[in-house]
């Protein structure tokens, strides 16, 4: 599926491509600042990533591909952190659609993410649930 595929067109066990990041010092502080994250800094001089920054870097690398049709809803989330992550570790995040039907015109889907670190460890597990629009704006499939 391309970067200019949609989520209405997404079947179940979709795998998106693989992506490889790690999160910079500017990266977590810019998120921290735009979250309005003091906690995590009050802690103290870490080398850790908060846990919601590595659930929305992780979110970041799905985002790249597909576009969002008009009418998308997030409906959920569930996340399960199993390990921190650490500034600059190389991390790997792979999303699969687990969930996928059709019910009344739209697209009922659950995408799964798991981000590992170089050995393969997990670090992150992700379920975001979504409804899409099927068809054009007029209701049409």
């Amino acid at each position: 599926m391309s970067a200019g595929s949609d989520l209405s067109k997404l079947t179940k066990g979709f795998a998106f491509p693989g992506a490889s990041f790690a999160v910079t010092p500017g990266e977590l502080g810019a998120y921290l600042d735009a979250v309005g994250d003091d906690a995590f800094p009050a802690l103290g001089p870490s080398d850790g990533v908060a846990p919601m920054a590595l659930a929305a870097f992780a979110l970041r690398t799905l985002l790249a591909g597909f576009r969002f049709p008009p009418g998308l809803l997030h409906t959920g989330e569930e996340i399960e952190f199993v390990r921190p992550a650490r500034v600059g570790e190389p991390l790997r995040c792979d999303s699969t659609v687990t969930q996928s039907s059709d019910r009344q015109g739209h697209r009922f889907a659950t995408v799964e993410q798991r981000v590992s670190d170089a050995a393969g460890a997990p670090l992150l597990v992700a379920r975001t649930a979504l409804v899409a629009p099927l068809g054009d704006r007029n209701g049409a499939s």
